[in-house]
């Protein structure tokens, strides 16, 4: 009786050094996350500080290149001039759809909705996949990994590894 007493107080004292532990890993991972957050606005402040004048140089000299381009090709066909340094001129540029003033793109909740509202469900697409959590369910793994359907089909070239127990350890 006195020995089972020890090693259950061994055991528990075991399980304070392990949920102890895993506290620490939490923590350094909140500090990890933090200094990445932190470094990342470090980043990007160097970024806009870095391209501030090279873009003010690029925004001006637009500005300046825009209407002599446009001039040239006044009254033609074509929509750009080659200079020896490069090429300028005008292209179109795509339409940018937005709803509610949020940009949208085709996996936008918004959008769905506003095409089921209109009955333009053609335009929807339905993505098929497996009930993995209720297949699951239904499956059984026999010796040698086959993995049998509960009607007792063998699933074919599907294999599984059996259930095992695992240890864990968790604070109170």
């Amino acid at each position: 009786m006195q020995d089972t007493a020890q090693k259950l107080v061994f055991a528990d004292e075991l399980v304070e050094i392990i949920t102890q532990a895993q506290q620490d890993i939490k923590i350094a991972e909140e500090l990890a996350k933090l200094k990445k957050e932190a470094f990342a606005a470090k980043i990007d402040k160097w970024l806009a500080e870095s391209i501030a004048e090279p873009q003010r140089i690029i925004d001006e000299n637009t500005a300046m290149l825009q209407p002599i381009i446009q001039k040239q090709l006044e009254g033609k066909s074509k929509k750009s001039i080659k200079l020896p340094s490069g090429t300028a001129g005008f292209k179109k540029s795509p339409a940018k759809f937005t709803i509610g003033g949020e940009k949208i793109d085709g996996k936008s909740e918004q959008l769905l909705e506003l095409v089921k509202a209109h009955n333009l469900n053609e335009y929807v697409i339905t993505k098929e996949y497996v009930d993995w959590v209720g297949l699951k369910k239904i499956l059984n793994v026999v010796s040698d990994g086959l993995v049998v359907s509960d009607d007792g089909e063998v699933l074919q070239n599907m294999e599984a590894e059996p259930e095992t127990d695992v240890f864990y350890v968790k604070a109170n």
